[in-house]
């Protein structure tokens, strides 16, 4: 993710005003100590020791400026009289270069609390703003500031600005001092200082400066103990030259240096980092022996420490492994040999050395330590300890079965649910706890300074060669944390911001970084004496950490496009320098921890890939295209899923989204809100779905609007669900998955698969027929789970023939769009018992042909299919329509099926099987007129319906979902609308038609108008341009049905008739008409496309279409285990009671009672822990009272 540093944002739109200016004291002469490239000014150091304020000026409504005790004194006074932007500048007396040193440095001190901020203006007519917080507590501080936009220009004047951009009346004192610019602004250092012990009373020092022409002398600072900070009381001498011989030392002590260089005004630059070294007295033979063991007993993959006893070694680099290098060799009871590096470890000064190691085989293990220094060598006593067995499972690396996958180094399966958590990492209920608790187990983890993280591990305070003892001891912590919570890290050794200078729009860190010190920020990858000191900080990392369980992957370098190398044109230099790290660990790391590389969020880089363990992509969703721009969570999801099966696809390797989300969507959702959380969601399950070794790297666990309860719940659910699977020890490919109307991903081996369902249009699913190819012919369980909720829904059985899975998605009582599934080989039933009978579809149009399949399936108690049962099976039928084929029927493996014709009869066409000794089942098909545009039952939410409803751009419009208002069902639609009076002339939105049956022959819909006396039109659009319109006036409030012949609409250009292959989208649109310009709102809801004649080509206005008479067409299905639908039809209004009785005549439940609307009506009934057995469906109308038996089977 780039510039992932806060960064305070500029104001917009600043303009200049003219102001009040009065010079101050301009005939004072400034002290200035310039720098100079021939004749150009190169730097500037700004003192007021002389008491000189020339080329200062200020707004005097708001400052007063004074040049007192060698400071520039700022007295601040905003009232309301001043202007936000009242400001203090200077103009230096020549315009300075500043491309050399881009920098400017200033001694702030204040007693109020402030923002300054300093705008710097250059001759190319650009600017920096440059802000800063200064607290007031009346202490010196030295700022830094970086400038970026000087190019080809040179630096003009700088304003000044105290809280910029507020009214608020403050005020307060403010101090400058050493305002230095360019060059100015940059000590010299000193560098790779060198320590070493020549005799018993002589050690010699050298070192190198970065800026020597500017130096005019060296002070060296000398401490006995390390840590030390230079001062008067440890300064030994100064000297012009770049080495120095110190005779004043005692045999056989140890003594630390550090270095500072004095430019020629005088100022001392930062110190070196120490460096020490050992007075000796005579040649003596080096030693090590074991002082101590953290245990005697060790489980396995838990830490084994020895502390070492190192006697007459010389070294000036505790760190260095040319200079003395610890090892220990293991042995273990199978025999294998184990070499593993030691280190020097110096946090809160333990001066330790040391040797960490974990154990994987139970049994006795014996050890030694070797000792290289000085060309000479030793070793130790032999020690031992036991191994025994532990609850843990290792270090993860990529499955032998199934490389796409982790398994740990004992064979246990991973599947990584994760986060990014890169800094600010803590262990208590708002960190590691919190992540641990719902369900994650790895995070990501930077090597940075930013959220009190400390510094680097090898950083400008170590110095380059030695390695940051507080940083390394705060890693020490993490892994620590991270074990007790049996937690995965992957640790960011490179994050992009350490070698990144000047590219805009990413944090720049170089500065921060020892590298510096020896090479260009952009020869970095190439430069060998960067890699040599790479090579040993590699080292030192696997020393340190390897041993940890918990340590799970090397991130060799976080978004390798965002450094100056990359970005200068060397990138097959900097792929093949992760190549070479890569290659230094799989060498040198003994727990074989994977590694892995990534580029910023849009990138797929295979070439980088090629070159590590895991490909990384960052997915930041605007960085790749919206595959359906109308539907930002659709097209998220869609790109999640393609950007992980194209990983799968492309490496047989363990695939990670190694960066993900954060504020970054295709909707620009709002963190946090419902919809990001369904975006968090989804993005986890597809990406799942594809083959990813683990969850996306969520970006980030320590952002809290994104780390909501809310959201760490789907994580919870998640994790619940998928770690169930061995996915490591299965071959998988990518599966032949279709489901009706829904989006289908997954995986998939001859003998088991597994995937995620989602709705297209975000709708609670339903029946959709759901078709998986590629299975072995056999018996299958499919086991369905509420994604949301992370709970198991239901078992059910089904029979593969030729390699086809196919079925309707059974009554999963999900009030979702989505729904995860896992299928395996299930055991064949034993007694049959029931049958159990589907359909699909089980909607068909009248007078059309179209068939449904009817398959019938065998079971025993426990729902699993009874492949050899041999009991003729009868289909029967109550209703319209006619059922073909083989009656009775022997099922073939545990199944039979038939084929239902719709004829030209609409109605409910029940289909009965039975078979002896069985329990019966039904199912109910629906022959009907009409197809469904839209009912708006199912949609899950607001988000869902703006995906399929468009308003149209540009005008006042707002759709919603409505409860309780029309008769056809829960929800309607509710569209607001606004139209004149600032808004444009009409308003409405549209949808998608999609494929039209036949050529219908009207339009129905349900209507409440808002009697404002404007125009509804109701558009249908084709491919190609035209469009046929039919208009109503907006007249009443009531809501009725209407039926439009489709022969009333009136074509946008001359044309024979509609031509349904090209009708692409329905539009409903509020014009004016006969009514006035402001606001309103409509319903709609039940909107068909009608295959019947409709009103003799006039518009009418019905109640409904009517049924013959009142029906009870039973429920479905029946017998049942969970929920049932009741389906009737009642001929006119009416008032009604259904109510479920048991067999004793005892009330159950009532499912309605009142009036409803006539027409065709289903009901659902759930028993809610009602005992199994016999009940009764009792529809009570006027006289009438049908009744029919129902079977619940637990």
């Amino acid at each position: 993710m780039e510039g992932k540093a806060s960064v305070l944002p500029k104001p917009i739109g600043l303009h200049r005003r003219a102001m009040d200016r009065t010079c101050l004291a301009s005939f004072l002469s400034i002290a200035l100590l310039s720098f100079r490239a021939g004749a150009q000014p190169t730097g500037l150091a700004v003192s007021f020791d002389s008491g000189s304020l020339d080329g200062w000026y200020a707004d005097v409504t708001t400052y007063e400026l004074e040049a007192r005790d060698s400071a520039l004194v700022i007295h601040y006074h905003r009232t309301t009289s001043s202007w936000e932007w009242h400001n203090f500048h200077f103009i230096p007396p020549e315009s300075v270069r500043v491309s050399g040193a881009p920098k400017i440095s200033l001694r702030v001190r204040s007693d109020i609390d402030t923002e300054l901020t300093l705008k710097p203006i250059y001759s190319n007519g650009l600017s920096d703003w440059l802000p800063v917080n200064v607290p007031g507590d009346d202490g010196w501080r030295l700022y830094e500031f970086r400038l970026a936009n000087y190019a080809d220009g040179l630096l003009e004047r700088i304003y000044f600005y105290l809280d910029g951009g507020t009214t608020a009346p403050r005020s307060g004192t403010v101090w400058f001092d050493d305002l230095l610019i360019g060059d100015a602004a940059v000590l010299p250092q000193v560098t790779r200082l060198r320590v070493l012990s020549q005799s018993p009373s002589a050690i010699e020092l050298g070192w190198e400066c970065d800026l020597p022409a500017r130096v005019m002398e060296y002070r060296v600072y000398r401490g006995g103990e390390t840590g030390f900070l230079p001062s008067r009381e440890f300064l030994l001498a100064s000297t012009a030259s770049l080495s120095y011989r110190d005779l004043a030392v005692e045999p056989n002590r140890r003594y630390f240096y550090r270095v500072a260089a004095v430019d020629v005004s005088g100022r001392e630059g930062p110190p070196s980092p120490e460096a020490g070294a050992h007075t000796y007295g005579g040649l003596l033979q080096p030693s090590v022996s074991v002082a101590s063991v953290n245990r005697e007993t060790v489980g396995l993959y838990e830490k084994f420490e020895i502390i070492a006893d190192l006697r007459n070694v010389v070294f000036t680099n505790p760190f260095d492994p040319e200079q003395i290098d610890l090892q220990a060799e293991f042995l273990a009871p199978s025999g294998k040999v184990w070499k593993i590096p030691g280190f020097y470890d110096n946090y809160e000064s333990r001066n330790q050395w040391k040797v960490r190691f974990a154990p994987n085989e139970v049994g006795q293990w014996r050890f030694r330590l070797l000792l290289s220094n000085q060309g000479q060598s030793a070793s130790s006593e032999t020690g031992t300890f036991t191994a025994i067995s532990s609850p843990h499972h290792g270090w993860i690396r990529p499955s032998p079965a199934n490389p796409h996958y982790f398994v740990h180094d004992d064979g246990t399966p991973f599947y990584g649910v994760a986060f990014y958590y890169p800094w600010g990492v803590t262990n208590g209920s708002t960190g590691l706890a919190r992540l641990q608790e719902f369900g994650g187990n790895m995070f990501g983890y930077w090597n940075i300074m930013y959220g009190n993280e400390g510094r680097i591990i090898e950083s400008l305070v170590s110095g380059l060669g030695r390695y940051d003892q507080a940083k390394c001891g705060r890693i020490d912590q993490i892994l620590e944390w991270a074990e007790s919570r049996n937690l995965m890290v992957m640790l960011a050794i490179w994050p992009h911001d350490l070698l990144c200078q000047t590219l805009q729009g990413w944090a720049k860190q170089w500065d921060n970084n020892p590298y510096k010190t020896i090479c260009d920020v952009r020869d970095f990858y190439g430069s060998e004496e960067a890699w040599r000191y790479q090579a040993k900080q590699y080292r030192y990392l696997i020393a340190r950490w390897g041993y940890s369980r918990s340590l799970a992957i090397w991130e060799i370098i976080n978004e390798i496009n965002g450094t100056d190398a990359w970005e200068s044109g060397r990138q097959q230099e900097a792929i093949a320098w992760v190549g070479r790290v890569h290659r230094f660990f799989k060498e040198n790391d003994p727990y074989g921890h994977p590694t892995t590389a990534s580029m910023s969020g849009g990138w797929y880089r295979p070439q980088l890939y090629q070159e590590v363990d895991l490909p990384n992509v960052h997915l930041y969703e605007t960085g790749w295209r919206a595959q359906f721009p109308n539907d930002p969570l659709r097209s998220s999801y869609y790109t999640y899923f393609q950007v992980a099966w194209q990983m799968y696809r492309d490496f047989a390797k363990p695939a990670i989204l190694g960066e993900a989300g954060y504020t970054d969507s295709y909707g620009g959702y709002p963190v946090p809100s419902p919809e990001y959380t369904t975006l968090f969601h989804n993005a986890l399950w597809a990406s799942w779905a594809g083959g990813l070794s683990a969850s996306p790297f969520w970006w980030a666990f320590n952002y809290a609007p994104i780390s909501t309860d809310d959201l760490l719940r789907q994580l919870s659910s998640f994790s619940t669900i998928v770690q169930q699977f061995p996915y490591a020890y299965l071959s998988l490919h990518p599966a032949e998955l279709s489901v009706e109307s829904c989006d289908a991903f997954g995986m998939a081996s001859e003998n088991c698969a597994f995937g995620w369902i989602r709705h297209q249009q975000g709708k609670r699913l339903g029946s959709h027929r759901f078709v998986l190819r590629g299975l072995a012919d056999t018996t299958y369980v499919l086991e369905w789970y509420d994604t949301w909720r992370g709970q198991r829904l239901k078992s059910t059985y089904h029979w593969a023939r030729n390699g086809v899975l196919e079925l309707n998605l059974p009554e999963l009582g999900l009030d979702a769009p989505d729904v995860a599934f896992f299928a395996a080989v299930a055991e064949e039933g034993d007694v049959p018992r029931r049958l159990i009978l589907s359909a699909y579809p089980q909607e068909l149009l009248a007078g059309t042909g179209q068939e449904s399949r009817l398959t019938a399936v065998v079971v025993d108690s426990a729902g699993r299919i009874c492949a050899r049962a041999s009991i003729p099976l009868v289909f029967e039928l109550v209703g319209p329509g006619a059922i073909t084929g083989e009656i009775p029927q022997l099922p073939q493996g545990g199944t039979a099926s038939v084929t239902y014709v719709a004829g030209g009869q609409t109605g409910h066409a029940l289909v009965i099987v039975r078979g002896e000794g069985l329990e019966p089942d039904s199912v109910i098909i629906r022959v009907r007129d009409s197809v469904t545009i839209d009912d708006f039952e199912d949609y899950t939410s607001s988000t869902a319906l703006d995906a399929v409803w468009r308003v149209k751009t540009g005008t006042s419009t707002t759709l919603r979902l409505a409860e309780g208002v029309s008769p056809y069902g829960r929800s309607c639609l509710r569209l607001d609308y606004a139209i004149g009076n600032g808004s444009p002339p009409y308003a409405g939105a549209s949808r998608d038609l999609g494929p039209v049956a036949s050529s219908p022959r009207g339009l129905r819909l349900w209507l409440k108008p808002d009697d404002s006396g404007r125009t509804l039109s109701i558009l249908l659009l084709e491919a190609n341009g035209r469009y046929w319109q039919y208009d109503l006036t907006l007249s009443g409030s009531e809501g009725r049905t209407l039926e439009i012949p489709f022969s009333s609409f009136r074509p946008s250009k001359p044309s024979e008739g509609i031509s349904w292959s090209e009708v692409k989208e329905i539009s409903l649109l509020v014009f004016r008409g006969n009514g006035a310009y402001g606001q309103g709102s409509l319903h709609v809801d039940g909107l068909e496309l009608l295959y019947r004649e409709v009103g003799a080509g006039r518009v009418e206005w019905k109640d409904s279409l009517a049924p013959q008479q009142l029906r009870l067409l039973g429920n479905y299905p029946n017998p049942f285990n969970d929920r049932t639908v009741i389906a009737f039809e009642l001929p006119r209004p009416m008032s009604l009671r259904l109510e479920v009785l048991d067999v004793g005549g005892r009330l159950v439940e009532t499912l309605w009672e009142g009036p409803m609307e006539q027409g065709e009506h289903v009901l659902r009934w759930d028993p809610k822990g009602e005992a199994t057995g016999l009940y009764l469906i009792c529809l009570s109308a006027g006289d009438t009272r049908l009744v029919r038996k129902c079977l619940y089977l637990k």
